[in-house]
C-alpha cells in the first residue's frame, strides 16, 4: 500500500508541476528576464548634476559656405540654393573673395573656450594648408600636455569689424588679409562678461593644389 500510495503522490506531484509551467509558458506570469537580470540593479539611471555649459565657439558652417552666402547676399540671391565650391571657382577667388573668408576664419579661429576641446582649431583644419595643419596638431598636443585646468570656465568670442588685403599675388599663390576683431572674454559663465578689446589678426593664404588655405594666422598686439 506504501509504494502504490507513493506512485499515486508523485503522478499527483507531475501533474501539478506540468500544469505550473503550462500556466507560466502560456499566462506570461513568469518573465524570463528576470531570470538574466538577476543580480543587476533596475533602479532608473540617475542623470549627473553636472552640466556642461554652452559655449560660444564655432560652429559646423562651412568657410566656404559663408564666404557664398555672404557674395549671395550681396548679389541679391540670398535664396538661392548654396553649391559646393568648384576646384575652378576657388582658383578664381579675387580680393574681395579672401577677405570674406579671412574673416570668417578669424571669427572661428579666435572663439574658444576651456570647455570646448580645441574645437577653434581641429574643426579648421580642412581650410588650412599642409603646413599649418602641422602647427595645429602640434599645438593641441602642447596645450594637453599642459594639462590646461576647466574647472573655472572661460570663453573668449571673437568678431570681425574690419578687414583689409595686406597682399595679393594670383600668378605665385600667395596672399594676407589683416582682420581687425572684437573680442570679448567671459569668466565663471557664458554670459558674464568680463573683457572686451580690439585685436587685428594677420591671416596668411597659399594656393595649394588649386585652391586656397590659411596657411598662417598671426595674432597682433591687443589695442
Amino acid at each position: 500500500m506504501n509504494r502504490k500510495f507513493l506512485g499515486v503522490l508523485i503522478v499527483v506531484a507531475g501533474f501539478f508541476i506540468l500544469a505550473g509551467i503550462i500556466y507560466v509558458i502560456f499566462l506570461g506570469k513568469f518573465s524570463f528576464s528576470g531570470i538574466f537580470n538577476f543580480g543587476k540593479s533596475n533602479a532608473p539611471q540617475i542623470a549627473s548634476s553636472t552640466s556642461v555649459v554652452a559655449t560660444p565657439v564655432i560652429t559646423k558652417t562651412s568657410v566656404m559656405e559663408a564666404v557664398i552666402r555672404e557674395r549671395q547676399a550681396t548679389e541679391g540671391n540670398s535664396n538661392t540654393p548654396i553649391e559646393p565650391i568648384k576646384r575652378s571657382e576657388v582658383k578664381s577667388f579675387n580680393k574681395d573673395d579672401l577677405m570674406r573668408m579671412a574673416a570668417s576664419f578669424a571669427e572661428r579661429f579666435g572663439s574658444y573656450s576651456n570647455h570646448s576641446n580645441f574645437s577653434n582649431v581641429v574643426d579648421l583644419k580642412v581650410f588650412m594648408s599642409t603646413k599649418m595643419q602641422k602647427w595645429a596638431d602640434n599645438f593641441v598636443y602642447e596645450q594637453l600636455a599642459k594639462g590646461v585646468g576647466d574647472n573655472v570656465y572661460f570663453g573668449v568670442t571673437s568678431k570681425a569689424i574690419g578687414k583689409e588685403v595686406k597682399a595679393f599675388d594670383d600668378n605665385v599663390g600667395v596672399a594676407s588679409v589683416m582682420v581687425i576683431t572684437r573680442r570679448r572674454e567671459y569668466t565663471g559663465t557664458t554670459v558674464n562678461l568680463s573683457n572686451t578689446y580690439d585685436q587685428d589678426i594677420l591671416i596668411s593664404f597659399v594656393n595649394e593644389n588649386g585652391a586656397w588655405k590659411i596657411d598662417a594666422a598671426d595674432w597682433q598686439d591687443k589695442k
